[in-house]
Parts: C-alpha cells; structure tokens; sequence
C-alpha cells in the first residue's frame, strides 16, 4: 500500500471520527491518490494537485476549484508526517461557486402547483394527497428539500402543531411551528394515508404508494414534472425554478407582512435605527487598528531606543508567547471581554498541566514544538474521555489554542510549520439539540404566575413580560439599567449585546404600561439596575433561573405541558421567533386542511 493511499485512510477515519460524513470527498480524495500512483507520486505537490483537479476539461471552474480544496485539506494533514508535502496556497484557482438568484413564487404558482400535485395518477389514491400536503408544507414552513422528508410519524405533533427537524445542515436540530391551517392539512393528511396504507413499513410521516419512505429524488422529479405542466418551466428545460426556492416564500411572507403593518418602515437607514452592525472597514496593520496606531508608534519607538531590540525581541519562548497572547493579543487589541479571557486562561491551564504530565517537563520549559498536533490530539482526546466534557466543551478549547497558534505564526515565524498543523485540526461536529420554546397558552400562564401583591411580583412580571416580548438574552436583562428603557414616541428598549452590539427593540403597549408602573415605583437613579436585588445589585444569571423556575412551579398546575419542558432564561427569547413563524399570512393559498 502506497504512503499516500495509508495517509487517506487515516485522514478519512480520523475527519469522520470528528462526525463529517465526507461522502464526496472520500470518493473524490479516493480518485486522487489512484492519480497519484499512476504519475508515480508519494507525496503531494501543487502540480500534482492542479493536474488532477482540473482534469475534467468540461467542468466548471468552480468545480475545479471545489476538487482542489478538497485536496488542500488533505495535504494540510499529510504535511504533519511528510515534510516535503506542499500544500496548495488557496488562491491557486479562485473560481468559485456563484449561487443562482432565487425565485419568489407568487401566490398563484404555488396554488397551481398544489392543484396540479392532487391531480396526479395514483395506484392507491394516496400519491396526489402526499405530494399536495408536502408542496404546501414546503412553502408555509420554508424547510429544505430533504427535512419533511425524514420526519417520522412522532417527529409530527399533530396536537400543538410543531414539527421536529432532528439533523439537518450542520448536524442541527430544530421546532418547527405551523399556523392552524396548515395543521388541519397534517392532520387530514395523516387520516388519509393510515386509510389507504394502513400497514406501512416505515415510520415515516410521508410515504409513498407503496408505504415506503419518499426519496429527494422523487420529489424533485415529481417537482420538475408539474412545473412544466404548469408552466413554470418549458417543455424541455432543464433549468428553472427549483424546488428549494419555496423555502424562500416564508422570509418574503414575514417581510412583506412586516412591511404592511409599518414595522420595516423608518426614516433612517436600517443599521443606524435599530443599531445594527456594520461590515467593519479593514485595517492596513493585521493586528493593530488605524485607532491604535500611536500605541505601535510608541512601542516601535521604545524598540528603537534600545541598541539591538525589536519588537518581538523578547517574545521568543513559550512561557513568553503565551503571557505576550494574554497581555497584549486579547487585553490590549482585541480587548476581549473577562469571560473571553478566563475561558482561554482555563484551557492553558488544564493544557500545560497534561503536558506537564504526559512529557514530564514542566510548563516554565516547555517550547513551542512540544504541543504538536499528536500531544494536543491527545489532549482533547483527553478532555472527552478522562474529564468526561462534551464536543462542544471541546471544541471551546480547540478554539483558544487556533487563536494562540495563529499569533504564534505572526510572531514567531520559526515555529509557522508547527502553527500550520495545528491550525489544520478541525473542529468535531455533534449532534445540535433542538431548541425549545413556548406557546401562547404557557407565556400566558408564566405572566400570570407573579404574585403583584409583593415587590418582588411586580418586577418579575416587568422582567418576564420584557423578557418574552423583545427576545433579549439572559445576560442582556439582568444588564439593563434604568436609563435603557425610553417610553416616550417610539418607545423601545437598549441593550448591548453578543459581540458588544447595541441595539433598539421596540415595545408593545402593554409592556410599555408595566414598566412605566415599575420605573414608578423603584424610583431609581438612571445607572441603576432596571430588575435589582432586595439589596439594589443586578439580578446574576442563578438568580434569574431560580426566579424563573419559583413561577414555573405556579404556573404548572395551570398549564400542564409546562412539566414537558425544560425551562431557562434562554428559552423565553425563542418565543418571538414562534410567534414571527406561525403568522396568518405564511400559509400558502390552496395549503389548508378544510
């Protein structure tokens, strides 16, 4: 077996013990390495990558460029064994895929291709109900091509109307609500199939004639069939609009009705009314800004008062490296915030300490090559089985050491091959839990839950409303201070937030009436905290999940399904998403269940 057929078979077992499916790219590495051993090849050069990549003379040059990153990828990892690998530099064919416009259907295409979807043949009777129901839940919900179709039969609550997305693109899970209508035509759906095929051998909610599963290929040939049927496509088109643009109707559904009802209309330009980011301008210097350009001119100058000295003069150990990251990378130019800091602080720490323990050599003389890439392999190794973390708590790690060993690379060039290994291990994909959220009936049992009796009742029920009204984090409420809230015209809410963004959410009347009766009462100075303690601080997170979980406990006997659910402060901001989902007007003409 050749040295480059061994190193595939590794790199494929090792990518997808990180949870890539690597379908495409196995077989395509796979045709590359018999390439290779055809032109006599053991390692890996640019040449050797462009020939092959750009063999297919009929190709687009996207694809080109598609085949040789998967063959970059490779060679990154191969280099950590074979020093003579080169890998090739990214922009060796910049051609890249150009994503075609989307179409909007309006609302008489979609109606036509439902009407035209329930006059198909069918041996059983059931063909035209399943691809009607499925096109109508395409565009009322706007789910990729393949989600309804992996839905099995508890995935759908036919009582509560919310389906089940479970991995989907990037290995996520999701709730999905439906409007009422559309839930009518779930149900009469699912009476029809349990009547035409009553023993089915699949879990499958959509089925075809024959009780198995629906295959995206069908769809999408039943899809092409009817567009040109009805027009959508020509006779012999081979290109058109495509099934996946009907995801696209529920945004220009949502904006549209946004839009009627006054809430996208302002006067001022959209990133400065509602205090949305910006793209930021790029900076000449890579890590110094234009704004903190006399910071370098003093630090190149006391350099050059020193006969001999430069810049990076005494950053050359890994002791040194490693405080010049901390002190200057992220306190000084990125300013990253404390828990930024304290999370990288604990990964080198529990770093050096398995370092120390697996090489024997303590961390004061430890140098940048001991933490190559089978040490730091086997430190997250470490992390998952030892100290019992999950993939995401790895990849946080993982994470820190790339943004050490990317200002290694800038600072301490002589280590570049060691920062270029690293910086190749790729994150490890998991399974995304789906996100909870609560109806209408549970928000409303939770408001009703405070005590408005007692102080603390009243700022609950403020802070609750807030909460569920404007989607804030937790972080972002128990950060509020009284000078945040505005009642006057165009009463809303400021905040700052993930990534330090401020912004302005607007308030409903009602909220607006509650806490102008709680801004009343407290009485505070402006800096003051907008929820205090009995003692006047902010609310901490713990203190704002055992508030939350006190009215939970009331509000459960009231409303039952309460007990299903697992409650945080998080979840309380997914409820403006459900309510934004499940409009009136997302529901496709021709899609309801009557």
């Amino acid at each position: 077996m050749s040295p480059l057929q061994v190193a595939l078979d590794e790199y494929l077992s090792f990518r997808r013990a990180l949870g890539h499916k690597l379908r495409l790219s196995g077989r395509l590495l796979q045709r590359f390495v018999d390439f290779a051993e055809r032109q006599g090849a053991t390692y890996i050069t640019s040449d050797l990558a462009t020939a092959w990549a750009t063999q297919p003379g009929s190709a687009q040059p996207a694809q080109w460029a598609n085949r040789l990153g998967m063959v970059r990828r490779f060679a990154l990892y191969c280099s950590a064994q074979e020093p003579r690998t080169v890998v090739p530099p990214p922009d060796l064919l910049p051609h890249r895929y150009r994503r075609p416009d989307p179409y909007l259907y309006s609302d008489e295409q979609i109606k036509s291709l439902i009407d035209a979807a329930r006059r198909l043949p069918s041996l059983t009777g059931l063909r035209p109900h399943t691809f009607s129901t499925l096109f109508g839940l395409y565009a009322a919900a706007g789910l990729r091509a393949n989600e309804p179709l992996r839905l099995d039969r508890d995935d759908v609550d036919l009582t509560s109307g919310v389906l089940t997305i479970r991995g989907t693109k990037f290995g996520k899970s999701r709730y999905v609500p439906v409007h009422p209508s559309s839930l009518r035509a779930l149900r009469r759906y699912a009476e029809l199939r349990d009547r035409f095929c009553p023993a089915t051998a699949t879990s499958s909610f959509f089925v075809s004639d024959r009780g198995t599963r629906l295959t995206e290929w069908c769809v999408r040939w039943t899809f092409v069939k009817l567009s040109r049927e009805i027009g959508l496509r020509g006779p012999e088109d081979s290109r058109g609009p495509r099934l996946h643009d009907l995801r696209h109707r529920l945004a220009t559904a949502t904006l549209l009705r946004w839009y009627r009802h006054g809430v996208a209309r302002c006067r001022a330009s959209p990133a400065t009314a509602l205090g949305l980011p910006r793209a930021r301008p790029c900076h000449g210097h890579v890590l110094v800004p234009h704004r903190d350009a006399r910071a370098l001119a003093l630090r190149d100058a006391k350099c050059a008062a020193v006969p001999g000295a430069t810049a990076m003069s005494t950053v050359a150990t890994l002791p040194a490296l490693v405080q010049a990251f901390f002190m200057d990378r992220l306190m000084q130019q990125r300013q990253a915030s404390p828990h930024t800091i304290a999370s990288y602080r604990d990964t080198f720490r529990l770093l050096l300490q398995f370092a120390q323990q697996r090489l024997g050599t303590p961390p004061t003389s430890l140098a940048v090559p001991d933490l190559d890439t089978p040490l730091l392999g086997a430190f997250l190794n470490h992390l998952e089985r030892d100290r019992k973390n999950s993939s995401r708590s790895r990849n946080v790690r993982l994470a820190a050491i790339h943004s050490f060993f990317r200002y290694v690379a800038l600072h301490a060039p002589e280590h570049s091959a060691v920062a270029q290994r690293v910086l190749a291990m790729p994150s490890k994909r998991y399974e995304r839990r789906p996100i909870a959220f609560l109806s209408d009936v549970e928000v409303d049992a939770l408001l009703a839950a405070p005590n408005l009796a007692t102080w603390s009742g009243r700022r609950d029920r403020a802070l609750l409303m807030l909460a569920v009204q404007t989607g804030l984090r937790a972080a972002e409420l128990t950060g509020l201070r009284c000078d945040d809230i505005v009642l006057g015209a165009g009463a809303h809410v400021r905040c700052e937030g993930k990534g330090r963004k401020r912004r302005c959410t607007p308030l409903r009347k009602d909220t607006v009436r509650v806490l102008r009766d709680w801004l009343r009462e407290q009485g505070g100075q402006p800096s003051d905290p907008l929820f205090p303690t009995t003692r006047g601080t902010a609310l901490s997170h713990d203190a704002l999940q055992d508030l939350l979980d006190k009215h939970l406990a009331v509000a459960r006997p009231q409303c039952p399904s309460l007990a299903r659910k697992h409650v945080t402060p998080h979840v309380l901001r997914h409820y403006l998403p459900y309510r934004t989902m499940s409009g009136d007007l997302n529901v496709p003409p021709g899609f309801v269940g009557d």
